[in-house]
């Protein structure tokens, strides 16, 4: 930094990555300002400059991590007023950009349309030396209008002074820049002649209110009048001349601020444009999810029926044929899954509902799932818990993702040794370690391990496949459980992922304990034929379901809601299986309410069978009206169990 001197503008900057002082202090050199500049990142230290340092002008970053620029502004207008504040951010909405001109900013800038920092610090000052001027030579103004023309007229904004009734006795020669008329051609003439009709009567409450109440106009938006019918957006500050306590009329200031507008407008149509993105992108992955589960039904559930037909004559090489199918179709739609779920979060749409679980016996199944990994690679997974009965209050889906994710990494990334989870008590808290011998992590990456779409290795070279979302995923899952997940690594020799359970359950307490292991061998009633309808539009899983259920049940189909509703009118059904895609004006959850809505089938129950897979499809099809949801690609033992469940 420079020598403080007296003879240099004070320039401050609130600012908390001090890479992006210097590259607009670099750029208000290339325009030859001469000035002494500063940075400070907290109140206090804000508040020690103002009083110090005494800055000309303030520079403020919009986000910054202990304090905001509408915080810089409020204080910054406490102690003076005259000081002007610029916005210097890396992106701020229209929304914020008002408030923050509403609060008391000068101007703001992007940084990313940084050359047009110089100009605004010059028009913010002009703009303050103008204002000091004014209030420093009102009671001179009368007496000495040669030197206040010769003032006013290397201004670029325009000064202009009225009469109480609001007639113009002196507008600068900018004027003529801005309106397309000569001066002296509006000396005389109304302040109205100049304001567009849209905006006359909010121009005249402003003009009447200053005259009676004395309240100073500012930073009134109005559009007025250019030659051949045009209109410019421009900026009003006026406030009234009272020499000898007497009203002897108003001063004010115009200013041009059609870039500004224009600017704005450019941000609310990007604001716009990518709002619309999102909704297209959240469109086009859930669309692609379902038309991926659909498939998958038919193919996972016509191999688990080979594989139950051949199993006596299969050699367990052949068995694990079948496995190897399962494993990739899961690894498949946990992808898929990943870039959905990732999504919501971002845009908070993702529901959770939190239940009691058995953490050792849920994350016992959940690794019954990677055993076939594990010994393809010639790993061990260890379950060890200290607690004999280790409930937490979770959301049920978040966990399953989150200790998949974790597992399915360490395992990806450990070529020899083991995968050993530990469940424990400590303090008021109970834990699960996830450790691992594998390749561990630099430094440099664990500090942005929870970064979306990242990974320490890229490119074509990169020797492990994913797409960097899991991790992050999973640690903001974890948080809207109000949990925490920390890592601890060493290169070379391994990597512990810790999850922190706050909401626990004592074993006293009495909770419904969400088990989640299913029966294997499924029992049913053979003496008793249930009619089943089964409302599906895709044949590969008409023909899945209808393999499953003709043995125990009596099962109908239809392709559409309207063929449903005409096959209810003349059968009676023990049970409908909905999906909620349906060909026709009717989909599986308008089809349900109006079941629900009608007494006659209202008490029939119905199972939500559907691709759309996510919690708020599910949260979706029981408000409708179903009374249990799977999701596909089905198996056919959970299918079974739940069409028992709701039977009895």
């Amino acid at each position: 930094m420079e020598s403080e001197s007296t003879n240099l503008i004070h320039i401050l900057f609130v600012e908390d990555t001090y890479h992006d002082m210097e590259l607009a202090v670099r750029e208000l050199r290339k325009e030859e300002m001469q000035f002494f500049s500063k940075i400070v990142d907290t109140e206090l230290d804000l508040i020690r400059e103002l009083n110090e340092f005494k800055p000309d002008i303030i520079i403020s970053d919009y986000s910054m991590p202990v304090f905001d620029g509408m915080k810089v502004i409020k204080v910054v207008k406490q102690f003076n007023p005259e000081i002007p504040v610029i916005v210097f951010t890396g992106s701020i909405n229209e929304e914020t950009a008002v408030k923050c001109m509403k609060a008391g900013a000068s101007d703001y800038v992007l940084k990313e349309k940084i050359k047009r920092l110089p100009f605004a610090v010059k028009e913010a000052l002009e703009k303050k030396q103008i204002l000091k001027d004014k209030k420093e030579t009102e009671n001179a103004l009368l007496f000495s209008n040669y030197r206040f023309k010769e003032f006013a007229e290397k201004l670029t904004d325009v000064i202009f002074i009225t009469d109480i009734e609001g007639f113009i006795t002196y507008i600068s020669p900018s004027s003529e820049k801005i309106f397309g008329i000569k001066a002296i051609e509006m000396i005389g003439k109304l302040y109205l002649h100049l304001v567009s009709e849209d905006d006359i009567e909010k121009t005249q409450l402003s003009f009447k209110n200053l005259i009676l109440s004395g309240e100073p106009t500012i930073n009134l938006n109005l559009r007025l009048k250019y030659v051949d019918n045009k209109e410019i957006n421009c900026e009003l500050n006026a406030s009234l001349i009272m020499p000898d306590s007497e009203t002897r009329g108003v001063i004010g200031i115009i200013r041009d601020i059609s870039d500004r507008k224009e600017w704005e407008r450019i941000l609310l149509e990007s604001k716009e444009k990518a709002e619309l993105s999102d909704k297209i992108k959240d469109a086009f992955i859930a669309n692609i999810s379902h038309e991926i589960r659909t498939p998958l039904n038919g193919i996972l559930g016509m191999t688990e029926l080979i594989e139950e037909a051949f199993k006596e004559y299969a050699t367990p090489v052949e068995i694990n044929f079948f496995k190897t199918i399962k494993n990739s179709s899961s690894r498949l739609i946990r992808t898929v899954d990943l870039i959905l779920n990732f999504s919501r979060i971002q845009i908070g749409d993702f529901p959770i509902k939190p239940v009691g679980i058995d953490l050792l016996h849920f994350v016992n199944k959940i690794l019954a799932e990677f055993e076939l990994i594990a010994e393809r690679k010639g790993l061990k997974i260890k379950l060890f818990s200290e607690i004999e009965t280790p409930f937490v209050l979770f959301d049920e889906y978040c966990l399953s993702v989150i200790v998949s994710n974790i597992v399915d990494n360490a395992l990806k990334f450990t070529n020899k040794g083991l995968v050993n989870l530990k469940i424990y008590k400590y303090d008021d808290f109970i834990k699960l370690d996830i450790s691992d011998t594998g390749m561990g992590m630099s430094f440099e990456f664990i500090s942005r391990i929870f970064t979306p779409y990242n990974q320490e290795e890229v490119g074509y070279g990169r020797s492990y496949e994913g797409i960097g979302l899991g991790l992050s995923l999973s640690k903001q899952l974890i948080e809207l459980n109000h949990s925490t997940l920390t890592v601890n690594s060493i290169k070379n020799q391994g990597t512990t992922f810790c999850i922190t359970f706050k909401n626990i359950i004592e074993n006293n307490q009495n909770t419904n304990i969400n088990n989640t292991m299913q029966n294997t061998d499924i029992q049913l009633n053979s003496e008793i034929k249930h009619n089943i309808l089964v409302v599906e539009d895709d044949f590969s899983s008409q023909e899945l379901l209808n393999i499953i259920l003709k043995k125990s049940f009596l099962p109908q189909f239809a392709v559409s809601g309207e063929d449903a509703l005409e096959l209810i009118k003349n059968n009676n059904f023990d049970m409908i299986l909905m999906d909620i895609s349906l060909k026709g004006s009717i989909n599986g959850l308008q089809l349900t309410k109006m079941l629900r809505n009608n007494p006659l089938y209202s008490n029939i129950p119905i199972i939500a069978v559907t691709a759309h897979a996510f919690e708020n499809d599910r949260i979706a099809s029981l408000e409708a009206g179903c009374n249990d949801y799977i999701s596909k690609p089905i198996r056919k033992n959970d299918l079974l169990n739940i069409i028992n469940k709701n039977l009895d």
